[in-house]
């Protein structure tokens, strides 16, 4: 839950991916897809949404979208392949009074959704892509709300795709539909009205607060209509009883001198989102004294809010799962409480020393971030016990200032990154199922591991280490892979089709480049329409005339400005130079 935004789908890919003629069939029970197809809306093979096991709320030939779901709809997409959409349809009757809200909740990998209005042309762009609560490399979630006055006046076959782009995420889709009799109740509005009254200045622009500028005075006035009630503002919702059960308003501009007090007066809450708000005297202790009152509570996600103190166990109420506390201003050590009863836990970006904890046999943690901790941050070794844990998927511990070796990781494992420590000896073998690895600025010795059966292995970087020996065979899947200075030798192995960016630069490298295809090679260095392959000071000798060649006619059209190969060395340059050099 490291707050970040993520691409938005482009129109050609949505395009391809709706004109795909069927649809991936992981995620139905392939003894009742014959029901749950709904085959005749344009060329698109689709499933009814409210059909599916896990949404089965209508019968027969109906799949229109009945008001008052709550949590009953949900649908799970494990393992989703790349590129290979989920299409579902749902109808929408005329004049209805409701809301609808879709959650896309993404683990493993990057996944998102869009809706097409009815009437909307299928190769054109989508009426609606999904909002992004939060992003990061091992979870995401995202969200649409139709807005009211568009259901009102489009009734009608409704499409939404969910697409995965890299990795094989579990995917979640949930459905809420809110009925216009559900408004939150007045203590809740009141409770709330209270804290905009301390968070906000009252002159707040759009720009600078649309909590302050828009909710805080059309949401929470008592004379509010019905869709603008803080149970139909998604990404927030209410139970059946108009009860905020998830408060969400990351980066909604709110600036207060004081964690509010107020939110402890929510008792149904179950998830906290304030991250990316002003809370800069606020510290961790008056957070924990606030939410001990709040038994549902699960999810706290305050990351980048100013907070300081130390990290201590009092902030974890009892049910609470996941905790997001990055980029803060946290001292102190890491207590063993928080990788032993959290299942996630975010805490990037602060100044947290002391030793990794060791976790408990019994730990049901899948995603640890304690990365770039500022004044050194970590120290010490991490405990052999991590290979054990069960359900570790996502673990990122660079940017401290860990030491000793790397202890084998568990087969779960998806994620990993040890980057820019001060760890030694070799890279054992790394999981089949592991999908992102980052082991760069340490000093690990002797081979690269074995890569070419890690079939699910996107990513690939462990620069400035000291290791021996030859690149390995690279796995079909590759997208990025990074050895430079690493002191490897020998030839370039067979790269695969897929990837879109390799430096294997000051190593000792020879053999020819001419076999080398780099058609698919896409922008790198962060400059627009900069494509390039990175073999500075490798012994690789031409001729690269044919290579160059090859790569100007191929991709020329997505404005490629620059590649030099000088004396059989690959360099970026800046824009405006001359396109080849030898």
């Amino acid at each position: 839950m490291v707050r970040s935004r993520c691409c938005r789908l482009s129109h050609a890919l949505v395009a391809a991916a709706l004109f795909a003629t069927a649809i991936a069939q992981e995620a139905i029970d392939p003894q009742t897809q014959e029901q749950q197809q709904q085959p005749s809306i344009g060329e698109v093979v689709a499933y009814k949404l409210t059909q599916i096991p896990g949404c089965t709320v209508a019968t027969g030939d109906s799949y229109e979208l009945p008001a008052g779901l709550y949590d009953d709809c949900s649908i799970q997409m494990p393992g989703m392949q790349q590129n290979d959409p989920q299409v579902f349809a749902f109808q929408v009757a005329d004049n209805v009074q409701m809301s609808a809200i879709f959650t896309l909740m993404v683990q493993g990998g990057t996944a998102s959704m869009s809706i097409w209005y009815p009437g909307s042309p299928l190769d054109g762009p989508p009426d609606l892509i999904q909002n992004e609560l939060f992003s990061s490399a091992a979870s995401s979630e995202g969200w649409i709300s139709i807005p009211q006055e568009d259901l009102a006046t489009h009734p009608g076959d409704y499409m939404l795709s969910v697409t995965a782009f890299s990795g094989m995420p579990d995917v979640s889709l949930s459905v809420k539909t809110p009925p216009s009799t559900l408004q939150l109740v007045d203590e809740e509005r009141a409770l709330l009205a209270s804290v905009a009254g301390q968070c906000c200045k009252g002159n707040e622009t759009m720009d600078d607060s649309p909590f302050c500028a828009a909710i805080a005075k059309q949401s929470l006035a008592t004379d509010h209509s019905w869709f603008e009630d803080m149970c139909h503002l998604a990404p927030s919702s209410c139970n059946t009883d108009g009860q905020l059960i998830k408060l969400a308003l990351p980066g909604l501009g709110l600036k207060c001198e004081s964690f509010p007090s107020e939110i402890g007066g929510l008792k149904a809450l179950a998830r906290l989102d304030l991250s990316g708000n002003s809370m800069a005297s606020a510290t961790l202790h008056e957070v924990a004294k606030v939410i001990s009152g709040l038994p549902d509570l699960e999810e706290v996600a305050l990351g980048s809010t100013g907070l300081s103190g130390e990290l201590t166990c009092d902030v974890l109420t009892p049910n609470m799962k996941i905790l997001d506390l990055a980029y803060n201003l946290l001292e102190g050590s890491l207590p063993s409480c928080m990788v032993n009863n959290l299942t996630e836990l975010y805490v990037p970006g602060n100044a947290i020393t002391g030793t990794l904890p060791t976790p408990a046999a019994t730990s049901s943690l899948t995603t640890l971030y304690a990365n770039i901790q500022r004044g050194g941050g970590l120290t010490g070794t991490i405990p052999v016990a991590y290979g054990s844990l069960r359900k570790l998927r996502f673990m990122n511990v660079g940017g401290n200032s860990l030491s000793g070796a790397l202890p084998g990781m568990p087969r779960t494992i998806k994620l990993l990154n040890v980057s820019d420590n001060n760890l030694s000896g070799r890279v054992g073998s790394l999981p089949a199922g592991v999908w992102n690895v980052d082991v760069s600025g340490n000093s690990f010795t002797g081979p690269l591991p074995a890569l070419a059966a890690l079939t699910s292995l996107e990513d690939f970087v462990a620069n400035s280490n000291n290791f021996d020996g030859r690149i390995p065979a690279l796995p079909s899947g590759l997208q990025h892979f990074e050895t430079s200075g690493c002191g490897l030798s020998g030839p370039l192995p067979a790269l695969p089709a897929g990837l879109t960016r390799i430096d294997v630069s000051d190593n000792h490298l020879t053999g020819s480049v001419t076999d080398i295809d780099v058609t698919n090679m896409e922008v790198s260095a962060g400059i627009d329409g900069l494509v390039f392959l990175q073999a500075t000071n490798s012994n690789l000798p031409g001729p690269t005339t044919q290579v160059m060649r090859q790569y100007v006619e191929v991709v020329a059209w997505t404005t490629v400005t620059n590649m030099e190969m000088r004396d059989n060395t690959s360099r970026s340059h800046s824009l405006g130079d001359p396109l080849l050099k030898f």
